[in-house]
């Protein structure tokens, strides 16, 4: 038996490379499945992803949203971008990082465009310093 096929037996789906067409309908499609076997029983996500495009991270989020199973989230390597939002949208109390993963969203951009208002709020995100 594949390794990915027992651990979906077990409850657990991975979101794994880059979230593409193809790899955004196997995670929704064993959500769903998931929850059509057992919509009480919950669910462990590892996500170790570069992101995707932000319609297919949308499609994962919006299925994550509507299941009635609690989600429990877990970063193994990194979550990275968009991905990391997924990692975000586990179950309050059941998100999870290992020790060495990393989440990363990506550096505000330079350049300011819009109102004075937007160039402002751009000029505060990029003037914060971590302490």
């Amino acid at each position: 038996m594949d390794v990915y096929k027992f651990l979906l037996l077990n409850r657990v789906v991975f979101v794994r490379g880059y979230l593409d067409d193809v790899q955004t309908s196997r995670v929704v499609g064993s959500l769903l499945a998931l929850q059509a076997l057992d919509p009480a029983e919950p669910i462990t996500l590892y996500v170790n992803s570069p992101g995707g495009m932000f319609y297919n991270v949308a499609g994962v989020l919006d299925t994550m949203a509507t299941l009635s199973n609690p989600i429990s989230t877990v970063v193994v390597g990194s979550a990275m971008n968009m991905s990391t939002l997924i990692a975000c949208a586990g179950t309050k109390g059941k998100r999870f990082a290992m020790p060495n993963s990393r989440l990363m969203f990506k550096q505000p951009q330079g350049g300011a465009q819009g109102s004075n208002v937007e160039v402002n709020i751009t000029t505060t995100e990029l003037s914060r310093k971590e302490t």
